[in-house]
């Protein structure tokens, strides 16, 4: 099933997410922090997105069974056609590397979430909690917690980069056999108000070890929120073609821009997703 966020309640766009993606998936739940009134939406305190790994856990918990569950964003463009081939029992996370687009880049040296009160703190608070509750129930209901439990003992000298890694998490997939482990781990993050950029990367981590990962090839454009690449309809057309499995920015919502943005979804993306529907096999 397909999971898409809404960090705010700019919900116009629902119709047309709907109608790029029904063909592709049974199942679609829109999640975002109240509710619509002309459309249903699964309503949770994501704060403005940096919880919005939420979203997965209810759909988890709402819709149980599925083979996968995918979450994407509202502002993000899922080329699904090219999800077909990956592995379906395997966690799958965006490409690690920034592109560089004319003068920008994404910078990586500093990252400003790690000393905020949603960063590291709150992912060691999460691991404290964990550490205890593995400690009392003999399941190993999780994968990789118990790696690290001699680095838990010198905590001045933790490598918490290490145990807390940070990374886009616009987009991802979870197999459903590890859902019921994701919820638990999501509640505990969750609890500690843990960032989504730090939340997402170190549950996978949890679940899996990274080389049984699959990296889509998608891609984040560089820049600060107001910067040219993540607002500007122009920089999103330059780089989106059909090959590539998502493109993050897309807003629909900004004046000029996002109307720009709409009409060119429906005439270029949707037409498109709409011919495949009515493909048939030779």
């Amino acid at each position: 099933m397909l999971v898409i966020v809404y960090n705010y309640p700019f919900y116009s766009s629902i119709p047309d997410l709907t109608a790029l993606y029904k063909n592709a998936f049974p199942t679609i739940m829109f999640c975002g922090p109240e509710k619509a009134k002309s459309h249903t939406v699964e309503a949770l305190p994501i704060h403005k997105g940096y919880l919005a790994y939420t979203c997965m856990s209810r759909a988890m918990e709402k819709y149980p069974g599925y083979s996968g569950y995918l979450s994407t964003s509202d502002d993000a463009i899922l080329n699904y056609w090219n999800l077909v081939g990956l592995k379906r029992d395997r966690i799958w996370e965006g490409p690690k590397s920034a592109i560089r687009l004319k003068n920008y880049s994404m910078p990586s040296k500093h990252w400003y979430w790690w000393n905020t009160p949603w960063g590291v703190k709150t992912c060691q608070k999460a691991y404290n909690e964990l550490w205890t509750l593995q400690e009392s129930n003999t399941d190993q209901w999780f994968l990789e917690i118990d790696n690290h439990k001699e680095e838990r003992t010198d905590p001045q000298t933790m490598v918490w980069n290490k145990l807390c890694p940070h990374g886009r998490s616009d987009v991802f997939y979870i197999p459903g056999r590890f859902a019921n482990t994701f919820i638990r781990l999501s509640n505990v993050f969750y609890k500690h108000r843990s960032f989504l950029e730090i939340a997402v990367p170190t549950i996978c981590r949890m679940l899996d070890v990274e080389e049984n990962f699959e990296y889509i090839s998608g891609v984040y454009m560089p820049g600060y929120p107001g910067d040219a690449p993540v607002r500007k309809a122009q920089y999103f057309w330059e780089v989106y073609n059909k090959t590539l499995v998502f493109v993050h920015p897309f807003k629909l919502n900004y004046k000029g821009d996002g109307a720009i943005n709409s009409i060119l979804l429906r005439s270029r993306i949707i037409e498109y997703s709409d011919s495949l529907s009515k493909c048939k096999r030779s």
